[in-house]
């Protein structure tokens, strides 16, 4: 396989920085090792200026990049896919500043892609990374937006983490601390430290994910805010979920500790609305809901007889201010729900519309026996280290 450092053929122009020739841009193959802002900014330039992205071609980074001050294109957009391999070899890009409207420094124009990728698409690849310290303020409405992506689309994501500021002065949809919307694609071994605050309004959003359509995401977690005037459909880890007749989704080993508040509906700790077809199981919710919702989702759809939809082997133990502990609102044709449980002291809640047997206090969430059905030897453990409520082993 060809390796290379980053020497593409520059030509400035009034400050700024383009590829001289497209042809310069890496074929299938190629290994392109990363070490400056100017390599991250020919990416962008290969895949959103002259259309070039092979799925044959690796990214390395090779140290920790900041872009502060720097005035950055997100990688990819409806147009193009980014579709290579970018290896983090877990260093960071810290520092993503992007800000839409007249009032910013340098106006971020491309209003419906926000991330340091734009588009993921098929094939794609994007692993141990890190990023730090990411802002964006946002003005217009309806875009997809999150840390790492805006959009993913039969892409996997393993060993990510971001840590990102979000404030949006209208109404929004598909807002993530790591990805707003994810279509195909697996997301693993993944996390989110998230600050989102609306001023306009939030629809379907989440700590790591946005809205969620037929995908894998397991071993992962989220943590932070979520706050707006308005709030319909949001979770702590996932936005909304949904699939078509023949597709499914699944979450598997995941928590997430994000709060939630705003005047709403069909909120909830863990997800907003889960609708479909898949499986949700050995997971849990500790962030609080000021808002009407559920304990751990807000809204379970029927599913289908073919594939029905499954939750089992999840609890909750944040404050809910009006709602029930698991889940606010439920329409189970073809849905279940099974050993799963709520603290009916810490959610100051008695009542759930799914497994609606799982109410226990809170010195019986503390015991291994109450979870039926539960895996204390491979998968849960309960010690000290989580207020002796349940965590999961691989994903502490």
């Amino acid at each position: 396989m060809k390796s290379i450092r980053s020497k593409f053929v520059i030509i400035y122009m009034a400050g700024l920085s383009s590829i001289a020739l497209a042809d310069q841009c890496p074929k299938s193959g190629s290994t392109v090792i990363l070490s400056s802002v100017a390599d991250l900014e020919n990416i962008s330039q290969c895949v959103n200026i002259y259309k070039q992205s092979e799925s044959g071609v690796t990214y390395e980074l090779e140290s920790d990049i900041s872009l502060r001050n720097i005035n950055f294109t997100p990688i990819g957009d409806g147009n193009t896919y980014f579709r290579g391999t970018f290896n983090g070899n877990n260093h960071s890009i810290s520092d993503l500043y992007l800000e839409s409207g007249r009032s910013a420094p340098v106006p971020y124009e491309y209003s419906f892609y926000w991330g340091l990728f734009g588009a993921l698409g098929p094939n794609s690849i994007v692993r141990d990374l890190q990023l730090n310290n990411f802002n964006f303020v946002i003005r217009e409405s309806d875009i997809c937006g999150g840390a790492l992506a805006s959009y993913t689309e039969n892409a996997k994501v393993s060993n990510v983490s971001a840590n990102i500021k979000i404030d949006t002065m209208a109404y929004q949809q598909y807002i993530a601390g790591l990805i707003g919307c994810s279509m195909f694609t697996n997301i693993e071994h993944s996390s989110a430290a998230v600050q989102i605050n609306g001023t306009g309004g939030i629809f379907s959003s989440g700590g790591l994910i946005g809205q969620l359509y037929s995908s894998k995401v397991k071993n992962s977690n989220s943590s932070g805010n979520i706050s707006a005037s308005s709030l319909d459909e949001t979770g702590g880890f996932i936005g909304s979920s949904y699939t078509n007749d023949t597709d499914e989704i699944s979450i598997n080993n995941s928590y997430s500790n994000t709060n939630i508040s705003g005047i709403g509906h069909h909120n909830g700790g863990f997800i907003g609305s889960f609708d479909g077809e898949g499986i949700i199981t050995n997971s849990y919710a500790t962030g609080y809901i000021k808002s009407s919702g559920g304990g751990f989702v807000g809204s379970v759809g029927s599913g289908t007889k073919i594939n029905p939809l499954t939750i089992s082997n999840i609890y909750a133990t944040g404050k809910v201010q009006n709602g029930s502990g698991l889940s606010e609102y439920y329409s189970g044709t073809y849905s279940s729900c099974s050993n799963s449980y709520w603290d009916t002291q810490t959610t100051e809640e008695s009542t759930s519309l799914i497994c609606s047997t799982g109410g226990r206090t809170t010195q019986q969430m503390n015991i291994e026996s109450t979870f039926t059905g539960w895996d204390f030897v491979n998968t849960w453990i309960i010690d000290s280290t989580h207020n002796h409520y349940p965590y999961l082993r691989t994903n502490p």
